[in-house]
């Protein structure tokens, strides 16, 4: 049906095309004045008009118009071919008057043909009144708007009818009109049928739709928050704090809430107004002895404030510190997770949260540095303090990390005791040196009540059946005699207790109790020998000592697939053996319950630190050597099948052959990465093994494979192919095993691997100093070139290896030079790399202040004002100069406007620099800064201040205003209209600041305001012209929600629907979003009418037939511009 009526609306719109053309025609005849102007006009107008006719039957003749019975049956095609016959005949009279004298012509022919075209003009009149259609549009109406269309249709009709009825030629004519309108009357009455229940329907689907919106909206919201809280860091550290509280037993440490110094330090505010001097220190240190319970009692105080946090007006971030966890050595990312957590907590109350994390990524946005730095992050931490809340931070195992990272986080710690706003809670061992920190202290040991309520639970949980054999009285008493013995054996330690009512597990009967529990050790190391000496003796023994020697001695967590990957390795297996397989769970209860699974992170750890400590004490004694033996392990492993194959040829998709290899040899990455660990541990004992390591991986092409996928080198673009013995000890930075290497191969201490690296450039990579020292005194060359023409000293520049730089660095050897290849000095890389310390020492080692890359003609201070601006000073204070150009005709000033900022600090320098410095594009310092990712007004201010012209036009004509609203530098870009730049400038390809703005849009809809709205000359294109004809719909979208007038007439008196109507695509993808639609639909719902006469008397519905185009005429029909009493509106329905 809807394709019907588009075929039918396509021949009415071209029938009310013709009676036009016509109508134009007797215009022109009434205003003659001159004959041969005239008759020339005439001919051209017939010729015109006879195009139009011939478009149009073709159009309704087509097969596929011919099909549909609804066209052969209209009126209309007989009024076509009416039309069609008067101009024809016209056309034929007209051509031989035309050759009469002009004299017959305005006597004689003139009023012949006014009279023809009178007679078409009463065609005119009857089928403008009842021909010309809108119908189209009906087809989208509500029910009710289609009801009082059609209304007025049926009163159009009746008129019509009434005004041609006494017409006899014409009555077959009007039966098939009066056919039309019952048509309407019961469309009308379908129409008042559906309206209730589409009322209903409507009703029903906007709240639906209300509500989808919200959830839309909400998961967006979200979705929007975790990606920027994942920007800071993705670390969870609440999965630990989950874990504990699920095994914490009920009302636990309840006691420490009841604590005076508790209380004092929690209640104690500490906004900016607290000035009292005697206020209570920020910081509650709670210590106790290992096994004591710690971590539980500091799970319940998390719990316990986290509860009160709306109450008490505070904010709590915890991290528990573990010894078997690596991942939190770094005091970064523990400081990063824990900013992480506070931003969360505060996200969704306070509005800045968002606006900072925001800021802080858009400053990070396009750069090198995918995660933010810590010194950004510690600020952002210290803007936290300011919303009003206090924040509450929490640390458990202080005492856990290794001496270096405990020293840094304390040092970290004690800075921030001084910040308002922030309180501190530490958990440690009592011995821990917490240094001078002013803190109010807790000792912490586990509660007689605890310990009772606990072993009470324990107790019946292990030994209910053989208890239950007793009578009551002498059940009683044996469940207080065991708990009242374990409470005063275990000194306040939780532990101890612990594993003194598990001792009790082997009894089977009461007197069996009675005997273990007076055997209890007092101490918690004869707990450990006791249970040792009871593993050594079962039948499990060698399952259970190998699993613990794994637990205590790797150097993370194994996961349980590693772990039992591991336990089936035998020396000597070809291959992964799935037969020698032992359950993850058989292996937990071999070992005793001394080492437990954490589901949840998916690794094996001990029980206790205290049992880590106890197993490292006693390592001799019950495992021998356990490091040669993980590295004997290690080496069976890597020599597996699969790592002795060739890698794949096709290098692009190797990643994907390589997957199934980590996932089925689940122990491939922590050998690979690890076995370093275990030769450091043990020292020159295991450099045999460690050799036979290192030969291994750098005979197979997927072990070296894996250097690159696993990130072992700090680039990816880094290839490992073709490593000797001595690189692979290089990268892994054992320093003992390279020198046994070099001294049985002293050959391979300049071998290159297939990307040109030798150890050296390894070495210079991983900064191992002492390797290079090394290296060098046995005469490595340290001018070697790899593939791409970088020596060492490159490399060391690179990654800030500042102390490898007087071993590289040899002054007057070209080391501050370029080579022949690489075309960038040390300086320039290490400035690039934004180690500043490198760069210093590059500078007081001898290198060129003055190096320039031989490509660029790029100097240090050019690279120090783009990347590294705190080099700056040093360069200059060692000899840089200011005034050199780079090939592309750059200044340092052009440089410096790169970052979007010069500080106040640097500006004296450029005070002199000429404001006709412009590069090779003909740009200013203030087109280079409004194109940086974040401009800054002031020094856009202080450019301007200088003389630089704020409208001058680059080689494409670009001005600073465009540059700044293509880079979205909004701000700047407002700065520069008030400063009234030139805002009607027009670049080389075609595009005007209020046209860049207006298809943004992230653009102020102030600053759009004030670049559209505006005055136009009569008779120029308007703004909307020249976005619709550059055929941009976000443009005309843009233009069009500033109220620009949507009829307005260029010189040709051509509206810019005219335009669109020339220039509009085939049929485009439909949208539900105005900013992607077309500019024909965006026009007309705008207002734009589809009737106006340009000049040359088209209006875009002419413009639409004579493209036929269907789509656009029943856009331009279906709309619901235009002058709705010019024309009547029918629709023909019909099957």
């Amino acid at each position: 049906m809807a394709e019907a009526i588009g075929l039918l609306t396509g021949i009415l719109g071209g029938c009310d095309v013709i009676l036009r053309a016509s109508t134009a025609i007797v215009g022109y005849i009434s205003d003659i004045n001159d004959a041969p102007k005239d008759i020339k006009n005439l001919r051209d107008e017939i010729e015109n008009l006879e195009a139009i006719v011939s478009a149009v039957r073709g159009f309704y003749q087509s097969p596929k118009a011919s099909r549909l019975k609804s066209v052969v049956s209209s009126p209309i095609t007989s009024v076509v071919e009416q039309c069609e016959t008067y101009v024809t005949e016209l056309k034929k009279k007209f051509e031989v008057d035309a050759a009469k004298p002009k004299a017959i012509w305005v006597l004689g022919s003139k009023d012949r043909y006014r009279v023809a075209l009178q007679d078409i003009n009463r065609y005119t009149s009857i089928f403008q009144l009842g021909l010309s259609l809108s119908g189209w549009g009906l087809l989208s109406k509500s029910s009710e708007e289609a009801m009082s269309e059609m209304k007025a249709i049926r009163k159009d009709l009746q008129q019509v009818i009434e005004v041609i009825e006494p017409i006899k030629e014409m009555k077959t004519n009007v039966e098939e009109w009066k056919d039309h309108v019952k048509l309407i009357e019961g469309a009308m009455d379908f129409c008042k049928r559906a309206a209730v229940d589409t009322r209903a329907v409507l009703t029903v689907e906007e709240d639906l739709r209300k509500q989808s919106d919200e959830r839309r909206g909400k998961i967006d919201r979200e979705r929007e928050k975790k990606e920027l809280l994942d920007f800071i860091s993705e670390a969870n550290f609440f999965n630990k704090h989950n874990d504990i509280v699920k095994i914490r037993h009920e009302n636990t440490g309840s006691w420490i809430l009841d604590d005076d110094s508790f209380r004092n330090w929690f209640q104690t505010s500490r906004n900016k107004t607290s000035s009292d001097k005697s206020m209570k220190p920020s910081t509650l240190w709670c210590h106790g002895a290992p096994g004591a319970g710690k971590t539980v009692i500091f799970s319940r105080v998390v719990d316990y404030m986290r509860s009160r946090q709306n109450i008490s007006n505070v904010a709590v971030a915890a991290v528990y510190l573990s010894h078997n966890n690596t991942s939190l050595y770094h005091v970064d990312r523990i400081l990063l997770g824990l900013v992480r957590q506070f931003s969360e907590s505060l996200y969704d109350t306070h509005n800045d949260v968002e606006f900072w994390l925001r800021e802080l990524m858009l400053q990070y946005k396009g750069s090198q540095d995918r995660d933010p730095s810590i010194n950004d992050c510690m600020d952002l931490f210290q803007k936290l303090t300011t919303v009003g809340k206090t924040l509450v931070l929490c640390f458990d195992g202080l005492d856990e990390l290794p001496e270096n990272h405990r020293r840094e986080l304390l040092h970290k710690i004690t800075s921030m005791t001084g910040w308002s706003g922030l309180k501190l809670l530490l958990m440690s061992r009592s011995n821990f040196n917490i240094g001078s920190l002013p803190r109010l202290e807790i000792h912490v040991s586990a509660r007689d009540h605890d310990l009772r309520e606990f072993l009470n639970f324990k107790f019946n949980e292990i030994h209910g059946v053989t208890v239950q054999r007793a009578d009551g009285e002498k059940a009683n008493r044996l469940q207080k005699l065991v708990i009242d013995k374990i409470i005063a054996t275990s000194r306040g330690m939780f532990l101890l207790a612990s594993l003194q009512v598990s001792q009790l597990e082997m009894a089977t009967s009461i007197r069996e109790i009675e005997d273990i529990l007076n055997e209890l050790p007092e101490e918690l190391e004869g707990q450990y020998e006791k249970y040792m000496a009871r593993i050594k003796s079962s039948t499990r023994a060698k399952l259970a000592m190998n699993a613990l020697k794994w637990a205590t001695f790797s150097y993370r967590p194994l996961t349980s697939d590693e772990l039992v990957e591991a336990l089936a390795v035998r020396p000597g297996d070809p291959d992964r053996d799935e037969s020698g397989f032992t359950a993850i769970e058989t292996v937990i209860e071999a070992c005793g319950g001394l080492i437990a699974f954490d589901r949840n992170a998916n690794d094996v750890r001990l029980v206790h630190e205290t049992l880590h400590d106890y197993l490292k004490t006693h390592q001799v004694e019950l495992f021998e050597n356990p490091h040669i033996s993980i590295l004997t392990t290690v080496v069976t492993y890597l020599g597996f099948k699969p790592f002795r194959e060739p890698a794949s040829k096709i290098r692009n998709n190797y990643w994907f052959e390589v997957q199934p290899i980590l996932k089925t040899y689940s122990l491939t990455e922590y050998c690979f990465r690890h076995w370093d660990y275990h030769v450091k541990q043990v020292g020159i004992p295991a450099l045999p093994v460690a050799l036979q390591i290192a030969e291994t991986i750098s005979a197979s092409e997927n072990l070296l494979e894996f250097v690159k996928l696993l990130r072992l080198l700090p680039s990816p673009v880094f290839e490992a192919e073709k490593f000797t013995p001595l690189h692979v000890a290089t990268l892994w930075k054992i320093t003992a095993l390279a020198s046994l290497i070099i001294r049985k191969a002293p050959s391979m201490l300049n071998n290159k691997s297939s990307y040109g690296f030798t150890p050296l450039h390894v070495a210079a990579v991983t900064g191992d100093s002492s390797f290079v020292e090394e290296c060098i005194k046995l005469g490595a060359d340290i001018y070697a070139h790899d593939n791409q023409g970088r020596m060492p000293i490159h490399h060391a520049a690179a990654f800030g290896n500042q102390s490898l730089i007087s071993h590289l660095f040899k002054p007057n050897v070209g080391v501050s030079t370029t080579t022949e290849k690489y075309h960038m000095s040390p300086l320039h890389v290490a400035i690039s790399s934004k180690h500043l310390e490198t760069v210093t020492g590059l500078l007081q080692h001898g290198a060129d202040a003055n190096a320039a890359i031989l490509s660029t003609r790029q100097t240090v201070l050019h690279y120090a004002y783009q990347f590294c601006p705190s080099a700056i000073e040093p360069l200059l204070n060692y000899g840089a100069t200011l005034t050199a150009i780079s090939k592309n005709g750059r200044t340092c000033l052009h440089w410096a406007c790169l970052s979007g900022i010069i500080p106040p600090t640097m500006r004296r320098v450029f005070q002199d620099q000429s404001v006709e410095s412009r590069d090779s594009d003909h740009r200013t310092p203030l087109h280079i800064l409004s194109e940086a990712r974040q401009a800054d007004i002031d020094t856009a201010r202080w450019l301007v201040q200088l003389g630089f012209d704020i409208s001058s036009k680059d080689k494409n004509k670009m001005t600073p205003l465009h540059i700044a609203l293509r880079a979205e530098n909004f701000e700047l870009a407002d700065f520069l209209v008030v400063k009234r730049c030139d805002i009607d400038t027009v670049s080389t390809d075609g595009d005007m600041p209020a046209l860049t703005a207006a298809r943004d849009n992230q653009c102020p809809k102030a600053l759009l305001m004030k670049l559209a709205c505006r005055p136009f000359k009569p008779g120029r294109d308007t703004l909307l012209h020249l976005a619709v004809r550059r055929e941009n719909a976000n443009e005309v979208y843009g233009l069009l929600e500033c109220k620009l007038d949507a009829n307005a007439r260029n010189k040709r008196g051509e509206t810019p629907l005219h335009i669109a109507a020339r220039l509009s695509c085939v049929k485009r993808h439909s949208t539900t979003e105005k900013s992607r639609s077309d500019p024909v639909t965006l026009l007309l719902s705008s207002g734009a009418n589809p009737d106006a006469q340009s000049h040359a008397g088209l209006t875009p519905i002419q413009i639409a037939v004579l493209r036929n185009s269907e789509q656009l005429l029943g856009q331009m029909l279906g709309s619901n511009a235009g002058s709705n009493s010019s024309r009547l509106r029918i629709i023909i329905c019909s099957e």
